[in-house]
């Protein structure tokens, strides 16, 4: 069969059964690809389709995933994640059962100081990259990094003087290497930060400790029944927490029995002023920072430029990556720039470049001149609303911490939005104001005028949001449920010898 008729009949079957709400057909469909046999089958066709060529193996993958995985199928905006299909596509990628590999059994004395593995790509993450993280970690445990370069940032250094044992693990064979340093440190607990679920899984294969937890960045999990638990804080339309579980509300049942929690979540937000501007000190500015393809959403654009059609004095300034993510021709930059000019405000719109997250020697704070100049934005804006489907985490809570409203499109979580299109594709409820958060793009539009134009609807926004945000900026409050959590872990592992337990 030719490859375009092949897509055609694909598409045109996703269209079709994005159509669908029965609860009854969602859950014999997710039963069925949850089925060994099933998974068994499709591994082998697979390896028949890709004809012993990795490449084509992985290209098959790859466009699997965006069908069924990234596409919105079925019924919601890009950027949605159908999470059972991206359970599927883990269990097809790794191709065989995961492994039982042997785990030491945990100690039992719990009086004692846990020893503790931090492991990922310490220099690209915001909040992990900060020495008061690790080291809120390290005034409770025993704690040794492991830090895995980036091939861009390179490491962290500077957290070794912050913890009781620092690890640097070189980009090339990083997964040996990582597991072989994490088991000969005998640890009690092995913490994972943004791990891929492939890689992860190789990881997993090779780590003997007992107890390993993950922290999802996004709203997919580690889609691996060797993680003893994991922490999630950003729900999806029809995927959300309860009970501990993620729960699937297109069948009415979790997703897996994978244990995972939702009150974990918390920030770092580097060089935070000691007095944020009101808005009668701001300017007539709305600001976007961040990866520039969530900026590039056309409903979200159409709002801002509305905004600045409607008043001549308004400007739009944006920082960020321009990232090639989904495109395979042209930049983000260009549709935003090009939209710009169609809306007749062009002159209005500024693109600064790039900030980056690296840190200076000692870890404290930014010293990239990209930083520097979006902080002075930060001061001067009166509105930093956040876009649609997909919007920020760290840069809300950034917004936040300087003072400026941020406008957001929520995520409805309640059994009358089950099964039903959203705007939006992620929450964090942690985050949520309630007064500068919306449901559609009429009310989210009006809501950024209002803030633009009433000063005290405005400071009382950035008030609330500095009232939400105070509390997740206690680190140490994150390893403290850390401890709850790994000790509520412990209580269901089968009782060890004495010998075992010391």
């Amino acid at each position: 069969m030719p490859d375009a008729t092949f897509r055609r009949l694909i598409g045109a079957l996703l269209d079709r059964t994005g159509r669908i709400r029965s609860r009854r057909f969602w859950h014999a469909v997710h039963w069925v690809i949850d089925r060994e046999a099933v998974v068994r089958v499709l591994v082998l066709t697979l390896r028949l389709a890709s004809r012993g060529d990795e490449e084509r193996r992985i290209a098959i993958l790859t466009r699997f995933r965006q069908l069924c995985v990234r596409s919105g199928w079925p019924g919601h905006p890009p950027t949605w994640m159908n999470l059972d299909f991206a359970r599927l596509e883990w269990r097809l990628r790794r191709g065989r059962p995961a492994r039982g590999n042997p785990r030491r059994p945990p100690a039992r004395a719990l009086d004692r100081r846990l020893r503790v593995g931090l492991l990922g790509q310490f220099s690209k993450l915001t909040l992990c990259s900060s020495p008061r993280f690790v080291s809120e970690a390290a005034a409770r445990f025993d704690v040794v990094v492991f830090d895995v370069e980036h091939p861009v940032e390179g490491f962290a250094g500077y957290l070794a003087d912050h913890v009781q044992a620092y690890v640097p693990v070189s980009l090339d064979g990083w997964i040996d290497a990582a597991a072989a340093a994490a088991n000969a440190a005998h640890l009690d607990l092995l913490h994972l930060f943004e791990m891929h679920s492939v890689s992860g899984g190789e990881l997993l294969d090779r780590v003997d400790a007992p107890c390993v937890v993950h922290y999802c960045t996004g709203s997919e999990p580690l889609h691996d029944p060797r993680v003893s638990f994991q922490l999630q804080d950003q729900p999806q339309p029809d995927y959300f927490v309860r009970d501990d579980r993620i729960f699937c509300t297109m069948c009415r049942q979790p997703l897996s029995d994978q244990v995972v929690y939702d009150e974990n979540g918390c920030f770092e937000v580097a060089d935070r002023p000691e007095r944020v501007p009101s808005w009668s000190e701001r300017e007539p500015l709305v600001l976007f920072h961040g990866s520039l393809f969530k900026a590039a959403a056309p409903d979200f654009l159409a709002v801002v430029y509305g905004l600045l059609r409607d008043d001549p004095a308004l400007r739009f300034v944006l920082f960020g990556k321009n990232d090639p993510f989904g495109r395979v021709e042209g930049t983000w930059l260009d549709d935003i720039l090009e939209t710009a000019e169609r809306y007749g405000v062009r002159d209005r719109v500024e693109y600064r470049g790039e900030f980056s997250v690296r840190r200076s020697s000692d870890g404290v704070t930014r010293t990239d001149a990209g930083w520097r100049d979006l902080r002075d934005h930060l001061l001067r804006a009166r509105l930093a609303p956040d876009p649609w489907p997909l919007g920020g985490g760290n840069t809300r809570a950034e917004a936040y911490a300087f003072g400026v409203p941020g406008v957001h499109m929520r995520v409805r979580l309640d059994p009358a939005s089950w099964g039903r299109p959203q705007p939006a594709t992620a929450e964090i409820l942690s985050l949520l104001v309630p007064d500068a958060s919306a449901d559609t793009v009429e009310e989210y539009a009006e809501i950024c005028r209002r803030v633009l134009t009433d000063g005290e609807l405005a400071d009382r926004v950035a008030r609330r949001q500095l009232e939400l945000l105070e509390p997740l900026l206690d680190l140490g409050a994150y390893w403290d449920a850390i401890r709850r959590q790994y000790e509520m872990w412990l209580e269901t592992q089968p009782a060890t010898t004495a010998s075992q337990a010391t």
